[in-house]
């Protein structure tokens, strides 16, 4: 074990990613295996195969401990955290392989006299003191959670920082981005049209439920740690979602998106990482 480094709490939410959920815990145990951790996971109530791969995993590993809650993701994460018994909290995807860049991104962190104690995100990843999650109450209760806990943090001024590098590979079925998420075959038909609904209607004014200017935002939180490549992290353009004008403009794009090229999203996607991989072996 790492001996420098505190002890930290490893925390995921999982609904329906049996597909990649017994290869991803895994992965967590194996290129964490220098770290003196635990890992909670809140499983929502999944469909699929992922509570039976859970509860063997419960068996198989140490310092694992599972919950079952019916709860959107935001509200699984404070669950998760608050079981955890750790200072610092380490979120996950349930959803991504993770790659020699995600240690690296951990020792970097408390190596940096910068950044520890402030919080932090990348690509698939985040760590976060446990102070600040308490201040503000942690996640909030919402689908599209991370950018409305990043800008509450930056609001309370307990330190905020995103490192727009990707941590690990994500394993959705297809090129959704946050966005198109609702587009998962995850979910059932139902379900992608009641996500999609949901997550809109959160994302609908949040400029004016944080009352920033998200410009100022990005300007002060982005910051570069020199390895790694980066990329457009971030799918999402919360500006579309500020005045009702601008965002039925942008629901014409989904629309457009949700009834006709899946097919072509899932060709984007494999490209995109073939480019990747390509890039990878060049660097």
């Amino acid at each position: 074990m790492d001996n420098e480094l505190p002890f930290l709490g490893v925390c995921a939410t999982n609904y329906n990613c049996g597909f990649v959920l017994g290869e991803h815990i895994d992965n967590i145990y194996s290129i964490l295996g220098d770290f003196d951790f635990e890992y909670v996971i809140v499983d929502n109530y999944s469909k699929d195969n992922s509570w039976k791969i859970i509860e063997r995993k419960s068996e198989e590993l140490k310092n694992f401990h599972a919950i079952r809650k019916r709860c959107k993701r935001g509200r699984g994460r404070n669950i998760a955290y608050q079981h955890s018994t750790a200072d610092y909290i380490v979120a996950v995807d349930t959803d991504t392989i993770y790659s020699d860049l995600f240690p690296l991104f951990i020792r970097t962190y408390f190596q940096r006299s910068d950044l520890r104690g402030k919080s932090i995100r990348a690509g698939f990843a985040g760590i976060y003191p446990r102070s600040s999650l308490d201040a503000i109450g942690g996640w909030g209760n919402l689908n599209s959670d991370d950018w409305d806990l990043t800008v509450r943090i930056w609001k309370a001024n307990l330190g905020m920082k995103v490192y727009p590098v990707r941590m690990g590979k994500n394993v959705k079925d297809i090129a959704t981005g946050s966005d198109m998420d609702f587009l998962s075959s995850r979910y059932g038909t139902i379900e992608k049209m009641l996500r999609w609904i949901n997550t809109d209607i959160e994302r609908l004014g949040t400029n004016r439920r944080w009352n920033v200017d998200l410009n100022e935002v990005y300007k002060d939180v982005m910051i570069d740690l020199e390895f790694g490549i980066p990329t457009r992290l971030f799918y999402t353009n919360l500006d579309d979602y500020t005045t009702i004008r601008r965002y039925l403009r942008y629901l014409r794009y989904k629309v457009f998106m949700a009834l006709g090229i899946q097919y072509t999203l899932q060709k984007w996607h494999e490209e995109r990482l073939v480019r990747e991989e390509q890039g990878n072996k060049g660097g």
